[in-house]
């Protein structure tokens, strides 16, 4: 499951860079600024990372947007360490965007990222950019030895940069993972969830981790799971944080892991921050 786990949060980092591309449809429809039930319009509340929102200066989260980032040849690496409570895991992924593809009949464009370490597999990407501010994904392929992992969202996974400091949106969406033998093409197994995220902008943070101080765009996160034929939902909060500017993910903390980022570059530059 971790390695799943590192394909979702991988997916969701990919979208802090990308850029160009359209659809026919508009993600932003379904996006509002939050109800008093939306659990993207309060990150003041518990003792999860946006305890303090006030910290934040004002700004837009599109500086957050590296349109480089999805631009045909461009190639990344970036070395995490991840804390949990199995432990400590640092990994590096090298992100090669390939160009367009299709993918469940969408047009996508395709990031193929090789990952080593405490872990190894290969995976697949595939997101495009709605009017240069909200990323869809439409869903990943992942490798590992004879098996392959498959997530299709439904329509898409949504990330929005086109906020002010303060605002929220929300955003459901079915998610399908079929785990298959390659060996034997038999699918092993198929878990549908039904996802509800609520996001707000909480605006600029200066953040200092081992790759240096940079900085950022907050989000505090909300998402809950509800996994077909079970009867509890799994609800997790957290917070990340996006580098203005180069567009990668900094820092992440939730319920279940924090991650940080060690180094990164993008296509041989190092990325050192401030």
């Amino acid at each position: 499951m971790k390695q799943l786990m590192f394909v979702v949060m991988i997916g969701a980092l990919l979208l802090a860079g990308c850029g160009g591309g359209s659809s026919g449809s508009n993600p932003t429809a379904d996006a509002g600024t939050g109800t008093g039930t939306d659990p993207g319009t309060d990150p003041g509340t518990g003792a999860d990372p946006g305890t303090d929102p006030g910290t934040g200066a004002s700004g837009s989260a599109l500086d957050c947007l590296n349109p480089q980032l999805l631009a045909a040849g461009t190639m990344f690496q970036t070395t995490t360490r991840t804390v949990d409570d199995e432990g400590t895991t640092v990994l590096t992924s090298t992100a090669t965007v390939m160009g367009d593809d299709f993918f469940n009949g969408q047009s996508v464009t395709r990031v193929s990222v090789a990952v080593t370490g405490d872990e190894e597999f290969t995976a697949d990407h595939f997101m495009r950019i709605q009017n240069g501010s909200a990323g869809l994904t439409y869903g990943a392929e992942m490798t590992l030895g004879d098996f392959v992992t498959t997530v299709v969202n439904d329509p898409y996974a949504l990330e929005r940069f086109d906020l002010s400091a303060g605002q929220s949106y929300s955003h459901s969406y079915t998610s399908t993972v079929t785990y298959t033998d390659t060996a034997s093409m038999t699918e092993l197994m198929v878990i549908k969830s039904e996802v509800q995220t609520g996001t707000t902008y909480v605006g600029r943070e200066t953040i200092t981790v081992e790759a240096g101080t940079f900085d950022t765009c907050r989000f505090d996160e909300t998402m809950t799971i509800q996994v077909v034929g079970f009867p509890v939902a799994n609800t997790i909060r957290g917070t990340t944080w996006i580098g203005v500017g180069n567009g990668l993910q900094i820092m992440s903390m939730d319920d279940e892991e924090d991650i940080e980022l060690l180094s990164a570059s993008i296509n041989g530059t190092p990325v050192t921050g401030n």
